[in-house]
């Protein structure tokens, strides 16, 4: 009986996107912590929330990718003591 049981291609997928949308609400919530006004000529403008949203976005996908590569090499571990 293996004891690795691989997911699913849609668990793989709704685990992935869960992942994802969880990481942009932790980056949005700290990017909010930065004074837009002072780079921006209209710090609370429609256009300095959507920069917000594409940074958020792009330090999701950063901290998604790093989440994946720190499970892979994980499990690349248990390899090494068995």
């Amino acid at each position: 009986m293996p004891t690795d049981i691989a997911p699913s291609p849609g668990a793989s997928g709704m685990l992935t996107i869960a992942m994802m949308l969880f990481a942009v609400v932790i980056a949005w919530h700290a990017l909010g912590q930065v004074k837009w006004g002072l780079f921006l000529k209209d710090g609370g403008g429609n256009q300095a929330k959507v920069l917000r949203l594409l940074l958020a976005v792009a330090l999701a996908w950063n901290l998604v990718q790093f989440i994946g590569a720190y499970v892979f090499a994980s499990r690349l571990l248990r390899d090494l003591f068995s």
